[in-house]
């Protein structure tokens, strides 16, 4: 036997970190757990907990003389330490890197016991990393002659149109004996191709097939040979190993970019986190599968593993599938990013971290790219010029012939020791570094310029904010626009400047988006309000595609291999309320109707756009929105269509598929939906759903891909969220798994799985029961605020007042608080507006209808918005439903401005600085290297006045100079100055409290003075 899964019979428990080792070797506290594992996802509300994971499995053995007893384990996170029979026999630092253990030594003859401890101190990463052994286990058992694990290595050199393989095999021969190595190259039908054998000790340890006109290994037609690898004694094979061996011809050039077998071709990749939504960390293949196929089906073909090495189980995909893979290692060097990350042990183990990566992944077919590391600080300093180099060098050890490309992913390009580096590496990678593209193809000719990293637009899957014109970073809704118009302050202002800057430059090769799917952690914009989930992703945690994910199909597929068309948004809003729709497809024309009639045929400009959609604007209306794509000569090739809906009144459940096997790793997806009276798809939907079981299955996990929603994964419901959810079903044997879906006041729904019996190498579902049900299962959420009024939406000075109506629905909707603001087109409070109950429930539940006044007070745009809180103990308390209509007021003159109320930093007069931006919870972003004067006027401080401000700041640096001017920034006077100090927390806002040298009365100006060599974000301020 070589090898052998050794995933079962594993106990678990999870310890205290202050628990010695010794206590937990018999705990009681041990049951039983499947591997792969993640531990952390079975408390959804707390997924960074410090704690000891703990793992424990008896095995028999007889060990035989001469042979080697190795474990090998694909990924523990992480610090773990390996104990045999009580006795501590290996260490690994690295949670993602592979690492084999050589139990030979330390076996007894019968009974053993093998534990694994792993440590997980938070913050250990900046995402959500899971913890455990999330990956799998290989046990292996060699003879007296053996090839060591990872001892083949394969590369290749093109001759004509033929190819010459070179393999290097590494030996051990424990006894003396006639020994040979055969090499055997077998196409995917196992017919022989060519061979070759030669006599141990080779002079040059390698031998070389000469392959005549092989078929090639591309995105399109991932065709692989496989190389078998024996080593004889005699006659007698002794060992043997296979490797999938693709041909192919990788090259890059500075000025027309990558071509693969000769061909140019445009990478359009995606960047990858390593969670699989409610599965966790605990890596599973049918997962990774159905996540490669929406990739592709957007039209993506290269995938980098952002920021560690991938499973095995994903380059097996790849390689199958046709996607080139940027095979990423770190992402810190000797620099913290957080406490308690791998920086503490990076100097002493990245060469024993770069042998594993290099040595196990380097004769992939799907390999193009390695990757030292992703915004690493290290390399805007003198030391990091010499740890790329000793990094360089590593890889080069064990990938000598070159088999694919060495990068970084640098977000720090305006550096000369970054670009240092870029000279001694072959690809150069930019992280949000597009406006570096045309001056550093002209000062540097010879880089080879990609986006290692880019977009980083945000959206929330059905959420919309509008008007589509109008960009808002953050909303009290905790979700982001899916209408490309939010985005970080460092990324793409939108996805089609995305798209262009790679499409019209040849020589920037490609690009990765971050990210293709959403991931657990980094819920930037909010990381402060503790939301769970990213909003980067074209697909969200559950496996739903949002919008963007059409945008960039439209981009990058063939209309004339697969045309479509995506129409949004959903069709349900205020009756007058104006409506941005917009069109994406692949074909040049797209044509709206509503009704029945036509509202205008738009071009897209595929080759050379700037804004690559279909875009009309309508009040609404109850109606039928649908859009026709169409060729130049009109011929329709797709069609999409939405219509009105009311409140739903059944489930609806869609399978992925209808059987399963029961081999430990496939599963069913479910996707969990409703439908109105009328059959129509409800989009806004929010409706509690319970799972239950009958059968040899397991529920396996429940998303909705909601960030705010903190329900467990491992639960047995979920709410919808924008009109969907997901459960996750394994199969235990073999039978009929009766699977039923109920929601309060609906009609359920059910979906019968066949399960087969096969045969696994060995996993049998030992995963925890299902926990109970989550909070709230009989109350009826609020799915829409209507809001109403035949007043006019114009007021001043002749019409100060106007009178809204709002209705619930549905109307015997359970809710805990309705909230209403006048928001400014930054999304925070107006000071222009009043807003006043007619009812005495003032924000506060009191009936499903009411009447809100709206007071004019100064000149101004605004939106009435009505918020509505679920009664529920979420984590996070924001509001699940929004409704907005748009007003105006002028006439009235400026309002004065309150300064013992928070004054948002985004309501300055004037601004003097380098580019500024909106940032995230209405405050402003400046950026970096610039003196930044901010203007506010119109504060009323009274007759009192005040001589003591608080100002919330979030920064990169520990420390800045502040100064505080009475008046504007060319006549004011200083009335304090000093320093900004706060230990920098990502996303967070900080306050100092700053006490003037005078007290400030009266209406007057002040001008707050900022000098920063880092970005920052200026919240606003306070006056007390």
């Amino acid at each position: 036997m070589r090898d052998a899964l050794f995933t079962d019979g594993w106990s678990f428990a999870e310890f205290p970190v202050d628990t010695p080792v010794s206590d937990m070797f018999d705990s009681k506290d041990l049951y039983p757990v499947t591997i792969p594992h993640d531990w952390q996802i079975w408390h959804s509300s707390d997924l960074y907990r410090d704690s000891f994971g703990f793992y424990r499995k008896t095995f028999f053995l007889h060990a035989a003389k001469d042979h080697t007893y190795i474990i090998r384990f694909e990924g523990v996170y992480m610090d773990s330490e390996i104990y045999l029979n009580g006795n501590l026999i290996f260490t690994w630092k690295y949670g993602y890197s592979t690492f084999d253990v050589d139990l030979t030594d330390h076996l007894v003859d019968g009974e053993n016991v093998l534990c694994v401890k792993c440590t997980y101190l938070s913050p250990n990463t900046r995402w959500y990393s899971g913890a455990g052994i999330y990956r799998k286990i290989l046990f292996y058992d060699f003879g007296p002659a053996y090839i060591p694990l990872d001892g083949i290595y394969v590369s290749m050199e093109k001759e004509g149109e033929d190819f010459n393989l070179t393999i290097d095999t590494e030996t051990v021969t424990k006894v003396t004996g006639k020994y040979s190595v055969r090499n055997t190259l077998l196409d995917n039908s196992g017919a022989k191709v060519s061979n070759t054998q030669s006599v141990i000790p080779h002079p040059e340890n390698n031998d070389t097939l000469h392959i005549i006109s092989p078929r090639l290994w591309d995105v399109k037609d991932p065709y692989f040979y496989n190389l078998r690898t024996e080593l004889c004694d005699g006659e007698t094979v002794v060992d043997s190993v296979d490797t999938r061996v693709g041909f192919e011809i990788l090259e890059f050039d500075a000025d027309i970019g990558f071509f693969l077998n000769g061909q140019s071709l445009k990478i359009q990749g995606v960047c990858m986190h390593h969670d699989l939504g409610a599965l966790g960390s605990a890596v599973n293949k049918t997962a990774l599968r159905r996540q490669l196929m929406s990739m592709q089906e957007m039209g993506v073909n290269a995938i980098r593993t952002s920021h560690n090495m991938p499973s095995t189980e994903l380059l097996d995909l790849c390689d199958e599938m046709g996607f080139l893979v940027y095979d990423e290692a770190f992402d810190m060097w000797e620099n913290h990013k957080t406490e308690h990350d791998y920086a503490t042990w990076f100097d002493d183990w990245y060469r024993q971290d770069v042998a594993s990566w290099i040595r196990r992944d380097r004769n992939r077919p799907c390999l193009f790219l390695w990757g030292i590391g992703n915004e690493i600080s290290d390399s805007t300093e003198e030391k990091g010029l010499k740890i790329a180099k000793n990094l360089r060098d590593e890889i080069k050890k064990h990938d000598r012939r070159h088999n694919a490309f060495i990068t970084i992913a640098s977000n720090g390009m305006y550096s000369e020791w970054a670009h240092k580096i870029a000279d001694e590496l072959d690809l150069t990678g930019y992280n949000y570094g597009e406006h570096f593209y045309d001056k550093h193809h002209k000062e540097h000719p010879a880089w080879k310029i990609f986006g290692s990293e880019t977009a980083s637009t945000l959206q929330s899957r059905g959420i919309y904010h509008f008007p589509f014109s109008n960009r808002l970073l953050t909303h009290e809704d905790g979700q982001c626009s899916s209408l490309d118009n939010c985005t970080t302050n460092w990324g793409a202002k939108n996805v089609d400047y995305v798209i262009g800057m790679h499409r019209d430059r040849g020589f920037a090769w490609g690009q990765f988006l971050w990210t293709g799917w959403d991931y657990i952690g980094e819920p930037t914009p909010y990381d402060a309000m503790g939301c769970r989930n990213s909003y980067f992703g074209q697909v969200d945690t559950a496996g739903f595609k949002k919008d963007s994910f059409y945008h960039y199909q439209a981009e990058w597929t063939d209309v004339n291999v697969a045309p479509m068309v995506h129409l949004l948004p959903y069709w349900d809003f205020n009756e007058g309320q104006e409506i941005d729709i917009l069109a994406y497809s692949n074909a040049p024309y797209v044509e709206l109707f509503f009704n029945g009639k036509s509202q205008g045929r738009q071009f897209i400009d595929h080759a050379h756009g700037e804004r690559m959609c279909g875009h009309w604007v309508l009040k609404y209306a109850p109606g039928e929105l649908k859009v026709n794509a169409s060729l130049e000569d009109g011929t329709v090739v797709a069609v999409d269509s939405t219509r009105s809906f009311t409140d739903p009144v059944a489930l609806c459940a869609l399978p992925d598929k209808e059987t399963i096997k029961a081999d430990g790793e496939d599963l069913v997806f479910i996707e969990v939906s409703s439908i109105d009276k009328e059959g129509n798809f409800v989009a806004n939907a929010r409706n509690r759903v319970k799972v239950t079981l009958e059968g040899p299955g397991i529920l396996m996990g429940v998303d909705n891909g909601d960030s705010t929603d903190f329900d467990e994964y491992k639960g047995n419901s979920r709410r919808l969220f924008s009109g969907r959810m997901l459960a996750i079903i394994a199969a235990t044997g073999e039978g009929e798994i009766r699977v039923k879906f109920e929601s309060e006041g609906l009609t359920g729904a059910e979906v019968i799985c066949h399960s087969a019996e096969s045969s696994p190498e060995g996993n049998v579902l030992t995963y925890n029961p299902t926990r109970e049900a989550n909070s709230d299962p009989d109350r009826i959420p609020v799915r829409k605020i209507v809001l109403s009024s035949t007043d006019s939406h114009n007021l001043g000075p002749d019409c100060r007042e106007a009178r809204v109506e709002y209705r619930i629905y549905p109307e015997y909707a359970d809710y805990g608080l309705l909230v209403f603001k006048a928001l400014t087109e930054n999304g925070v409070e107006a000071n222009f507006a009043d807003l006043v109950a007619d009812d005495p429930g003032e924000n506060s539940k009191s009936s499903n209808s009411g009447t809100i006044r709206i007071r004019a007070i100064g000149d101004g745009n605004f939106r009435l918005t009505a918020y509505a809180y679920d009664n529920s103990s979420d984590k996070v308390q924001v509001p699940k439903v929004l409704s907005e209509l748009t007003y105006s007021i002028s006439g009235l003159g400026k309002a004065l401005r309150n300064p013992y109320s928070f004054v948002p930093g985004c309501e300055y007069a004037s601004i003097h600085s380098g580019d500024s931006t909106l940032s995230f919870e209405g405050g402003v972003f400046v950026k970096e290297g610039k003196r930044a004067y901010i203007t506010f006027d119109n504060l009323d401080f009274g007759m009192d006045g005040s001589d003591e401000i608080t100002i919330p700041i979030f920064t990169f640096k520990e420390e800045m100079p502040v100064e505080i001017l009475e008046g504007d920034f060319e006549t004011g006077t200083t009335v304090f100055s000093g320093t900004y100090e706060a230990k920098s927390i990502y996303n967070v806002y900080q306050t100092n409290t700053f006490k003037l040298n005078k007290k400030i009365r009266g209406t007057k100006t002040i001008t707050l003075i900022f000098d920063s060599e880092c970005a920052f974000s200026l919240k606003g301020f306070i006056f007390t």
